[in-house]
């Protein structure tokens, strides 16, 4: 019967290296990583008219405002003349799979109401690209549903 010796932990020791390799190359590729947006490149291009809008957002009197209520978020734009169209895009970044867009559609009062059951708790980063008569806006508010 042969002895361990240094020759014999050697081989013992890539053979160990090799396997937990080759179990993390496994894991990594099973891993979902989701980004940001698909359309990545195409978005970048438009970024000047984006800053534009985030522009005409900070020069309003008063903001957007984004409450949150329980399951319920509260979205209340500042211009309540004029056709206040858009879209709002509930976006999580830890998963792709709970993004949501709605529509933007305010009550008289300029108030829309977002009802996030079925959304998991997490943080989410509410996108609101509005449009007010001839003006657009981009106002983006991170909010922490329990």
């Amino acid at each position: 019967m042969k002895k361990f010796n240094w020759g014999h932990g050697i081989i013992l020791f890539f053979c160990c290296f090799v396997s937990f390799m080759g179990y993390l190359a496994y894991r990594s590729g099973k891993e979902n990583i989701d980004l940001v947006t698909e359309d990545y490149y195409k978005q970048e291009l438009g970024y000047e008219s984006q800053m534009d809008k985030m522009r005409n957002a900070r020069l309003l009197a008063q903001p957007v405002q984004v409450q949150v209520e329980g399951r319920n978020v509260a979205v209340v734009f500042p211009v309540r003349e004029g056709n206040v169209s858009g879209e709002i895009q509930m976006f999580r970044p830890s998963d792709a799979q709970y993004d949501r867009r709605v529509a933007v559609a305010p009550d008289a009062a300029g108030k829309q109401q977002l009802n996030l059951a079925g959304l998991p708790a997490g943080l989410y980063r509410l996108k609101i690209d509005w449009k007010a008569g001839e003006k657009s806006f981009y106002t983006e508010e991170a909010i922490n549903i329990n």
